[in-house]
């Protein structure tokens, strides 16, 4: 009668081990998704940081072997090629990949102006230039891509600017 007892108390066990691992299994799934999409917003908030970071730093053409070393050049293209073959996406944010091509056209060399027209077509970008929210910006990176030296110069007048403000 013991060794039953015994063996009753352990299927008990094993019964209540089963549940609770399914309902542990079940509270994982649901933290999984939250962090899953809590990364993913994260990544993007992460991403556009980044990205803006690499466009202060492209401000000074020392930082550009590095930047494009990391792949600044290829992230940028391709977050705003995402946008030209799939409509504005609110999720998306490219101004701080747009403002990280400007910089690197406007204050690089002939190599770097030249790996980013190879990698963006001049086609592509006037199709964006109407978007309603990133037009403006388009605009900039086409002036740009179109006239360096001149994009160079009207940031470095605007920079002026805000340093006596």
């Amino acid at each position: 009668m013991k060794e039953w007892l015994i063996e009753q108390e352990k299927i008990e066990k094993d019964k209540n081990n089963g549940i609770i691992q399914e309902k542990e299994k079940e509270k994982d799934q649901y933290v999984d998704k939250d962090v899953d999409e809590g990364v993913s917003s994260v990544s993007e908030f992460a991403l556009n940081l980044a990205l803006s970071s690499l466009a202060l730093l492209a401000l000074n053409q020392d930082n550009h072997e590095a930047i494009i070393d990391g792949n600044g050049i290829k992230i940028a293209v391709e977050r705003i090629m995402q946008v030209a073959e799939h409509g504005h996406a609110l999720g998306i944010n490219i101004i701080s990949s747009v403002d990280l091509l400007v910089h690197l056209l406007a204050f690089g060399s002939i190599d770097t102006q030249q790996q980013i027209q190879n990698s963006i077509s001049l086609e592509t970008l006037i199709k964006l230039k109407d978007d309603q929210y990133i037009g403006n910006e388009i605009q900039k990176l086409i002036n740009a891509y179109t006239n360096p030296q001149e994009m160079k110069e009207y940031i470095q007048q605007r920079r002026n600017i805000e340093r006596t403000i």
